[in-house]
């Protein structure tokens, strides 16, 4: 029984319960509960305990199913384990709440379900599936009156469809059809929220001024700095692309310098700060910038992985350093995962220059393809005259 599981781990660890109980943050009554068999972990403490003690996942869950969790439950187990970085096993969890909701509930948890499988592929920025999986959601509070979990359903539909690269105008009715809910049931945080997304699909669709407007109605973020810096971001974007890079080369810096205890923002704004200096015709501190950007983003897999790459192919190209260019198109075109057609159209540009392989579903050079405030789709091409 799971309850003998952990009284063995902690005995094994040579800790009193009152110890163990220090760790976790919780008392000491509480954990003599738990090993006599009276009282099962919540699934937030089930998720310390695997840290605590440097389970895997598969050591108790089978033990923790016996134990009769409803979905409910399980969904909140897979969100905790989704919370400490444990993807995978969240996943599983949640399949299995999934099995048991369709099996034994006549789907009664469903939806609760769906959103925890949706959280998960965000987080494994699998953005397609994530977008079935609120589709889904959605789907399951068709009957539903106005709720804050349809407006939550509405809203993840709309960013997830955006982040998938799906119609951007569909993406915004459901940002905006979950505003409304937000507002009419006054959660502020929410309706602010969908405000700074909306801004980000404009600024998706080259929609600057809009954009503008969005993110100006956000304020008020003093318990999400992050976000908050975000939005700046989003202006400084708007500005750029409506009056030019010279106009914020230096609030870009200043905003830089002030997000350093961000770094997921970090690498956003040094790729931004490095197009910024290409643009300007300082080459020597883009191509360091673009470097540092790379250095800064997590995942390889992400699109604003793919676009550093563009951008420092397009700089080595520009001071004529090939060799090094010859070296990120290759890394470009061994990405498996979505890139961005106008990162696709500026490396498959500069491919033509001194035809190197081509990319897999290489793009029609056009220059009808809309290029964005980069303008790096354009740079290529005028490299590409240049040449010939």
């Amino acid at each position: 029984m799971l309850h003998h599981l952990i009284n063995k781990h902690r005995l094994a660890h040579g800790w009193s319960r009152a110890e163990m109980a220090r760790q976790l943050h919780v008392t000491r009554s509480h954990i003599s509960a738990i090993e006599n068999g009276t009282r099962n972990p919540s699934p937030e403490l089930l998720v310390k305990m695997t840290k605590l003690f440097t389970w895997s996942v598969s050591d108790w869950i089978d033990l923790y199913l016996i134990s009769g969790p409803s979905p409910l439950n399980l969904c909140r187990l897979a969100e905790h384990l989704l919370d400490y970085g444990l993807t995978e096993p969240a996943e599983t969890v949640a399949q299995t709440a999934l099995h048991m909701s369709r099996s034994q509930y006549d789907g009664r948890y469903n939806s609760y379900v769906y959103h925890a499988l949706g959280k998960i592929h965000v987080k494994k920025q699998d953005f397609q599936s994530a977008y079935f999986w609120f589709s889904q959601m959605l789907a399951a509070l068709t009957r539903t009156p106005i709720s804050f979990r349809k407006a939550i359903a509405l809203y993840n539909c709309g960013l997830t469809a955006a982040l998938a690269g799906h119609d951007h105008v569909a993406s915004l009715h459901f940002i905006r059809k979950a505003r409304n809910i937000f507002e009419e049931l006054n959660r502020q945080k929410e309706y602010q929220l969908s405000w700074y997304t909306e801004g980000q699909v404009l600024l998706e669709l080259h929609n600057y001024h809009e954009a503008w407007m969005a993110f100006n109605v956000v304020h008020d973020l003093r318990d999400h700095p992050s976000l908050g810096y975000e939005v700046q971001l989003g202006q400084l974007i708007c500005r750029w692309a409506i009056h030019g890079p010279e106009t914020v080369l230096t609030a870009m810096k200043r905003l830089q310098r002030a997000t350093t205890s961000f770094p997921n923002l970090q690498g956003r704004l040094l790729h931004n700060l490095g197009v910024l200096y290409r643009q300007t015709g300082n080459l020597t501190d883009a191509e360091i910038t673009i470097r540092d950007a790379l250095t800064m983003h997590r995942m390889p897999s992400t699109r604003q992985y793919a676009a550093s790459l563009a951008e420092k192919c397009l700089i080595e190209g520009l001071s004529e350093k090939w060799d090094q260019a010859a070296k990120t198109y290759e890394k470009f075109r061994c990405l498996t995962h979505q890139r961005d057609i106008l990162d696709f159209a500026t490396m498959a540009t500069l491919g033509r220059i001194h035809r190197w392989p081509r990319l897999q579903d290489e793009p029609m050079l056009s220059l009808r393809i809309g290029d964005n405030y980069e303008r790096r789709f354009s740079a290529a091409w005028q490299l590409l005259i240049r040449f010939f």
